[in-house]
């Protein structure tokens, strides 16, 4: 159980400000790529961690992040072969939806998939991802700037009041959790 999310939260930060100036980065070593992955998959293990101790707004929770997503060719993915994601999935179908951030979390938790958008340049523009369930069926891109603007907000979250009523139906408490924003509380219930 997280009791102070302060050091979970100031890690996010600084995973922002590292995918910041790596943005631009036109040379990328073995090193680097290793340092970006472990920042953005422990980054979206905290925000999972801090979603279930309930030490975020629920307005934050609850807030629909914007992904684009390639249908699966319709081949094998396997652990042999799923940095090949050319082969795997088609890039001229591409779609645009929202999701919530559990399932962005949990995309990147559960990575069989993962991969760099690295433009032409040599500049980062995004995360190539797909869980182990959703390997077959498609995967999604998390824009760069997407993955800072959550880690931000994130970091910053501390949630000014808490709620809970048990709930029959769960069989445990119902919570939600709120945060003032310019004297406002933002609150939405689970």
């Amino acid at each position: 159980m997280i009791w102070d999310s302060r050091y979970w939260k100031t890690d996010l930060l600084k995973y922002a400000r590292d995918l910041r100036r790596r943005r631009t980065q036109r040379r990328w070593s073995d090193s680097s790529f290793a340092r970006i992955e472990r920042n953005v998959m422990l980054g979206f293990y905290a925000i999972r961690k801090l979603i279930d101790a309930r030490k975020l707004s629920t307005h934050l929770v609850d807030q629909l992040i914007p992904l684009s997503c390639f249908p699966s060719k319709g081949t094998r993915v396997t652990l042999f072969n799923s940095s090949c994601v050319d082969k795997h999935y088609d890039f001229g179908k591409k779609a645009e939806l929202k999701k919530d951030l559990v399932f962005v979390c949990n995309q990147v938790i559960h990575s069989f998939v993962f991969e760099f958008e690295i433009l032409a340049k040599g500049s980062l523009a995004g995360i190539l991802v797909s869980s182990d369930r959703e390997r077959c069926k498609r995967l999604f891109r998390i824009p760069v700037g997407e993955v800072i603007r959550i880690f931000e907000r994130t970091g910053n979250d501390y949630p000014h009041s808490f709620t809970a009523e048990f709930c029959e139906k769960l069989g445990d408490y119902a919570v939600s959790t709120a945060r003032k924003n310019g004297g406002m509380l933002l609150a939405k219930g689970h």
